[in-house]
Order: structure tokens, then C-alpha cells, then sequence
């Protein structure tokens, strides 16, 4: 999954770094823009809306497609179930979006 920063800056791939909150804000450390550097991906006015972000992250990176098994409109055959992850980005929200 890809997460593009606040500021629309930076896109990254979440399956190259390690994302925290400090200070209120979500950071990511790993290869981005620098080897080694961190990042500034949001900023918020409370831990908590920080810690919440994550949630949404988190979710976001969950979510898939899936299909239960059933009879074809038809009834002539059956529609195995099936499960699909599909490409995801997540946009950073603003403070007042949390």
C-alpha cells in the first residue's frame, strides 16, 4: 500500500518503513527521501488524533474484496468464493479531518 504525506509530497510504500507518532506527529524512518532519514508524513493537534490516523492506516491496509460462493444468476453454475486485495493509497488527512 502507498500513503502520500499531509503535504503531498511524499508518497511511500508502507511495506518499506516503520511509521510512530512522536510529538503529535506521524513519522516514518526508512528509505524515502534519504537511507536512513525520517519524515514528517502528518501532523496533528493531539496524540490521540495521531494514535487514530494510525487506526485509519491500519484499516486501510486490511481492507479486501471479497466473494461468497452462490448459484450464478442462471442456476446453471456455481461462483466460487474469492478474496482480492486490491491497490490501495492513503492520503494523510488534515487535523480537522480526524
Amino acid at each position: 500500500m502507498l500513503i502520500r504525506s499531509q503535504d503531498k509530497k511524499i508518497v511511500l510504500n508502507i511495506d518499506q518503513i516503520v511509521i510512530f507518532v512522536r510529538d503529535n506527529c506521524i513519522l516514518c524512518d526508512g528509505y524515502v527521501i534519504s537511507p536512513g532519514g525520517t519524515n514528517l508524513l502528518g501532523e496533528y493537534s493531539s496524540e490521540e488524533k495521531a494514535i487514530k490516523v494510525l487506526d485509519m492506516i491500519q484499516e486501510k491496509y486490511l481492507s479486501y474484496m471479497e466473494v461468497t460462493g452462490r448459484l450464478s444468476l442462471t442456476g446453471d453454475s456455481i461462483i466460487q468464493p474469492n478474496m482480492w486485495v486490491l491497490p490501495k493509497v492513503f492520503q494523510m488527512p488534515q487535523d480537522d479531518e480526524v
